[in-house]
């Protein structure tokens, strides 16, 4: 951080900075793939095409004006989970009633033509400019320049916002019913896919930081693409637990075990992090048969937490070269270093080699980090087994 302006002109190679993009496929598989029920995309398509061909019905029987308003907000609104449709039509509705409460207010102070084309000019602009950042704000904006647009031709100004807070209140209602009613994916059916890529790539991170202990030098590129994937994949889980929160409260399936392996999936990331970053920063020493060991007894109850999430039988057995404990082993390494320097300072060789200093932090971070993150992966085993066992999954799978 205190040396930006060095750290700006670091560049990767054309060819490695290639492999950290990842590049959408327009190909005609991708379109084949999201024609069936299983695919959000699909369900969200055609929800959206049943709700705007009901809205359109609905206008046509009853000689809604401005049925096309009705339309407009369904397909500004909807979104593919309930969640985001629900918390964007409440943010619709309140921007447009505030919207209407200033216009009226605007109108009844005065009936200037030439204002409310200014204020429809300013409103819209201020709207796009917000929309991003705070959409009730830019509804109410959207919404005042609305009926003042439509003031200059329609001189009966409250007409106009009558019709257009009801067409926005019936959008919004067929929005939220429609995702809710209307083949409904509920976020707690996607997170299972989600978790375990979250475990898959937790797992391919922690492999990559072995081999980057092994070798500093010339792993680096690998390690780093599988610390992006991690990242990755941990964000969408963040997103899809989010998401999962706004749906209804009965709809939320092993909300606690679900926030449990969230949590541990998280921490996780953050401890092999950890690891990364000192063996990358600091001059290490080669990586030991402890260490060795502890990676490959987490990595394969990783596995069989995967295996649980995919309710499979795991083919994975845990076992232990030795009789001690490989986390134990670490512990030891970093207690004997500790020992031989109390000695030295019992001696009177009060002074600490820089050598000496870096094989205790190295000692100490890699003995408990690893320790930590053998505890996390047996919680996570724990949870994804008792994950698989709930009555509410096993129902949802038979």
């Amino acid at each position: 951080m205190a040396n930006v302006q060095n750290a700006s002109k670091f560049s990767l190679k054309r060819k490695d900075s290639k492999q950290f993009l990842t590049l959408q496929e327009y190909s005609l598989d991708v379109l084949i793939q999201n024609f069936n029920l299983k695919s959000t995309i699909f369900r969200h398509s055609l929800r959206l095409t049943l709700a705007i061909v009901f809205a359109y019905l609905l206008g046509f029987i009853f000689n809604i004006q401005n049925t096309y308003w009705i339309l407009l907000t369904i397909i500004v609104i909807m979104r593919p989970s309930y969640g985001l449709t629900k918390e964007r039509s409440k943010d619709r509705i309140i921007g447009t009633l505030v919207g209407a409460v200033i216009a009226i207010g605007i109108v009844l102070i005065t009936q200037n033509m030439i204002l409310y084309g200014i204020l429809a000019f300013i409103s819209i602009v201020l709207a796009f400019s917000l929309i991003q950042e705070n959409y009730k704000s830019a509804a109410a904006l959207i919404t005042i320049s609305i009926i003042f647009v439509y003031s200059l031709m329609n001189p009966n100004t409250f007409e106009v916002i009558q019709y257009r807070v009801l067409d926005t209140l019936i959008g919004a209602t067929i929005a939220i019913v429609a995702n809710y009613l209307i083949f409904p994916r509920w976020e707690a059916s996607n997170l299972r896919q989600i978790l375990l890529n979250a475990l898959k790539m937790n797992k391919k991170y922690l492999l990559a930081t072995q081999e980057l202990y092994q070798d500093p030098t010339t792993q680096k590129i690998s390690y780093k693409l599988a610390r992006k994937e991690a990242f990755l994949a941990i964000s969408n889980l963040n997103a899809s637990f989010q998401r999962m929160t706004q749906d209804p409260k009965s709809k939320q399936r092993e909300f606690q075990l679900i926030y449990e392996m969230v949590t541990l999936n998280q921490t996780m990331v953050s401890a092999i992090a950890s690891i990364g970053t000192f063996i990358i920063h600091h001059k290490t020493t080669a990586a030991s048969e402890e260490f060795n060991r502890v990676v490959l007894k987490i990595s394969n109850t990783l596995e069989i937490s995967c295996d649980h999430l995919l309710n499979e039988k795991s083919k994975k057995k845990i076992t232990v070269l030795h009789t001690e404990e490989p986390k134990d082993s670490l512990l030891h390494a970093y207690q004997k270093l500790s020992t031989l320097r109390d000695e030295s300072i019992r001696k009177g060789n009060t002074a600490l080699d820089i050598k000496t200093l870096h094989g205790l932090q190295e000692a100490y971070l890699i003995a408990n980090h690893m320790n930590w993150l053998q505890s996390l992966s047996e919680n996570l085993k724990k949870t994804t087994e008792n994950y698989q066992q709930s009555p509410t999954i096993a129902l949802e799978r038979s």
